[in-house]
């Protein structure tokens, strides 16, 4: 493979990034922040209010309101 493919292959393609900084503004949205802080509630609620990790719940919750967005739900 020739230094320019190799170079080429490394850079981030330019609509992979623009369709990534929409998903994060899509995300920090207040009516979809509130959306993502009920959904991890309700998550963490169902495996019974453990102590520990709230991450868990929320990165959940943003996968499940970004694929539901994307989905056209």
């Amino acid at each position: 493979m020739s230094k320019q493919a190799v170079k080429m292959a490394a850079e981030p393609d330019p609509l992979e990034r623009l369709h990534e900084d929409s998903v994060d503004l899509a995300l920090s949205e207040p009516g979809i922040q509130q959306e993502i802080a009920q959904l991890a509630y309700e998550f963490w609620e169902s495996r019974g209010r453990p102590d520990g990790s709230p991450e868990e719940d929320w990165f959940r919750a943003e996968r499940e309101v970004q694929s539901r967005d994307s989905n056209g739900s």
